[in-house]
């Protein structure tokens, strides 16, 4: 992926490789610098989305996840919006 993002948030987070993707996101193994441990980073492609529905989902599913805690679920570490495209850090 050409695009793949190397340092987000001030170089808070590294980018080590693409975990996944699909039509609306894709999924990073990261190093989140702060504490030194692995996360993973998923990127929503929110620039050119066809409606502001996708926008509104994306920023749902990080709102919703923020406020969820289960041994099931990753646990959320934060979300914000950088060069046009918004992205949610889990563990």
């Amino acid at each position: 992926m050409s695009d793949t993002p190397t340092h987000l948030r001030g170089d808070r987070y590294a980018i080590i490789r693409l975990l996944g993707e699909g039509g609306q996101a894709a999924t990073f193994e990261a190093v989140d610098k702060k504490v030194g441990k692995l996360v993973a980073v998923k990127r929503f492609r929110v620039r050119g989305a066809k409606s502001w529905k996708e926008v509104e989902l994306a920023e749902r599913e990080a709102r919703v996840l923020a406020n969820l805690s289960h041994p099931g679920l990753p646990r959320y570490i934060e979300h914000f919006e950088e060069n046009g495209e918004l992205f949610l850090v889990t563990e």
